[in-house]
């Protein structure tokens, strides 16, 4: 699997990270990614991704909803050897 940042949008006090996953297409089979990064957060992992302001040094985790939840993409993706999908991940906006 291969994960492409694709850029970071800024919209108000939200900045909009979007990404693709991509099945690689040396795998041979197709597989299904759960709740892409949204478990990551949940769980406060080493490598939960994280919005670096380079200007200030800030570090943003990402937005979670009421319930706690991230606000990122969920649910089951079910991809192809070749196939890819969009994700995406809010954060608190960089002042």
């Amino acid at each position: 699997m291969r994960v492409t940042f694709d850029g970071v949008t800024v919209a108000g006090d939200v900045a909009l990270l979007e990404a693709s996953v991509e099945m690689l297409e040396n795998v041979g089979e197709s597989g299904i990614l759960g709740f892409p990064f949204s478990t990551i957060v949940q769980s406060g992992a080493v490598n939960e991704p994280r919005l670096v302001d380079l200007a200030t040094g800030m570090v943003h985790n990402v937005a979670e909803d009421a319930d706690g939840a991230c606000v990122c993409t969920r649910g089951a993706l079910d991809l192809d050897p070749g196939d890819s999908s969009p994700v995406q991940l809010v954060f608190a906006a960089p002042p």
